[in-house]
C-alpha cells in the first residue's frame, strides 16, 4: 500500500459529511517521533469491513487537553501562498484502503511538544448519482503519544555547535573550524560522526579571536583513548587561557580526572576526583565558569567538582582550539570528541542532563 500523499483542503470539503457505515475502522499500528527531523511518523491500518480513503489527524499540546485540536495535516501551498490544510487521502477520488492494508509511513512536520494524535477514518460513499464525503467519526482512534520537538539551539546563550558530522563547521555558521595534523572527523561518535584525534598534532584551529564570554559552559561528549605526546592533559577546548592570555580551558589530566582553568591575572584551575574518566568508554563532559563567581564539572550530568573564583575572564580569546589546552604541540587529545557546545552562561543542572537526554 503506498503513502497517503494526496491531500484537500479542508475548506472544499462539503459540511453536511455522510456518516459511514457501521464496521469502519483503523487502527494506528506504528508512531514514533524523530527529534532531529522534528517529524511524526506512523503507519496506519484499515481494520475495519470497508474501503477507506483517508483521515484527518489532529493532536494535543498539553498533557490535560482532552479535546484534539492541533491540525497535522499537510498544508496545501499554491504560488508561495498558503490557502490552508488538508486532509490525507490515499488516492484522489478512491477508496483504496482495503480492509486489512497498512499504509506506508506518513511524516508530519511538528512545530510543538504534542501529547497525543486523534485519526478519524473517512471515505466515500456515493449519494443521489453523486460521490459525496463521510466521516467516520464512530471509529476515531486516539494514542498518547509524548514527541519532543527539544534542540539545544533553542537554548539561550548558545555561541557555537561542532556536531563533527565530517567536519568541523559550526551548526550556527559563526566559528568553523580548520582540521589539522590527522584529525579525522568522520569515526563513529556519540551521536553520528565525532572527531578522532590520535594525540600527535592533531586538533582544529578555530577563528580567531573567539567571542567575549564572560561565562561560559562548554559541553561534549569525549571518549579517550591511548597515550598523547607532550604533556599529559588530554585538551577538550581552548579559548586560547593561559600566560598573559584571559580565558578558559577543559581537558582531562594525566590522572583521569577532568580538569578545568580560567584566567586573568592569574590562572585558576579545578580538578574531579583522579581515575574518574576509563579509556575506552564515551562521558559527557560539561565545565561552567562564571567570572568572579564560581567553576563547576559535571560528568555525565552529575556534578563532580566545584569551588569559587575571583578570574573575572571578559576578554577576547586569541588562539581558540578543539583538542589541545592552548599550545598546539602539547596536551593534545588522544581519542574522539562529539557534539561540542559553548554556551555564553553558567546552563543549569536541569539544563546539561535535558542535552544530555537529547542525545540519548
Amino acid at each position: 500500500m503506498g503513502s497517503l500523499v494526496y491531500g484537500w483542503m479542508v475548506s472544499y470539503i462539503p459540511k453536511d459529511l455522510l456518516d459511514c457505515p457501521e464496521g469502519s475502522a483503523i487502527f494506528i499500528k506504528n508512531v514514533a517521533c524523530d527529534k532531529d527531523t522534528l517529524e511524526l511518523t506512523l503507519a496506519i491500518e484499515n481494520t475495519g469491513r470497508f474501503n477507506l480513503a483517508g483521515y484527518f489527524i489532529h493532536a494535543t499540546d498539553n498533557m490535560t487537553q482532552e479535546l484534539a485540536t492541533l491540525d497535522l495535516s499537510q498544508k496545501i501551498v499554491s504560488g508561495g501562498v498558503l490557502l490552508g490544510s488538508s486532509v490525507i487521502f490515499a488516492s484522489e477520488n478512491e477508496n483504496s484502503i482495503k480492509p486489512g492494508d497498512t499504509t506506508t509511513q506518513t511524516k508530519f512536520s511538528l512545530d510543538k511538544e504534542i501529547y497525543s494524535i486523534e485519526l478519524i477514518p473517512i471515505r466515500f460513499q456515493e449519494q443521489e448519482g453523486k460521490m459525496r464525503l463521510a466521516s467516520c467519526g464512530d471509529a476515531k482512534v486516539k494514542q498518547a503519544i509524548t514527541c519532543s520537538i527539544f534542540s539545544p539551539l533553542g537554548i539561550s546563550g548558545l555561541v557555537s555547535w561542532w556536531d563533527f558530522e565530517g567536519d568541523a563547521d559550526d551548526k550556527l555558521g559563526r566559528n568553523n573550524g580548520t582540521l589539522m595534523g590527522n584529525s579525522d572527523c568522520s569515526v563513529q561518535g556519540y551521536n553520528g560522526s565525532a572527531c578522532y584525534f590520535d594525540g600527535d598534532g592533531d586538533y582544529i584551529d578555530l577563528n580567531d579571536p573567539f567571542p567575549e564570554l564572560e561565562n561560559f559552559t562548554i559541553i561534549a561528549w569525549v571518549n579517550i583513548s591511548g597515550n598523547n605526546t607532550g604533556a599529559d592533559t588530554r585538551g577538550i577546548f581552548t579559548s586560547g587561557a593561559g600566560g598573559s592570555n584571559k580565558g578558559y580551558t577543559a581537558g582531562i589530566d594525566n590522572k583521569s580526572a577532568v580538569w578545568m582553568m580560567i584566567s586573568d591575572t592569574a590562572n585558576d584551575t579545578l580538578n574531579t576526583s583522579e581515575g574518574i574518566i576509563t579509556q575506552g568508554i564515551g562521558y559527557n563532559i560539561a565545565v561552567v565558569g562564571v567570572s568572579e563567581s564560581y567553576m563547576k564539572i559535571y560528568v555525565d550530568g552529575v556534578e563532580r567538582a566545584s569551588k569559587s573564583t575571583s578570574q573575572n575572564i571578559n576578554s577576547s580569546s586569541p588562539s581558540p582550539r578543539i583538542g589541545t589546552i592552548n599550545n598546539p604541540s602539547t596536551g593534545l587529545m588522544n581519542g574522539t570528541i562529539d557534539e561540542l557546545m559553548i554556551f555564553n552562561r553558567s546552563l543549569s543542572t536541569a539544563e546539561i542532563n535535558t542535552i544530555i537526554n537529547y542525545f540519548s
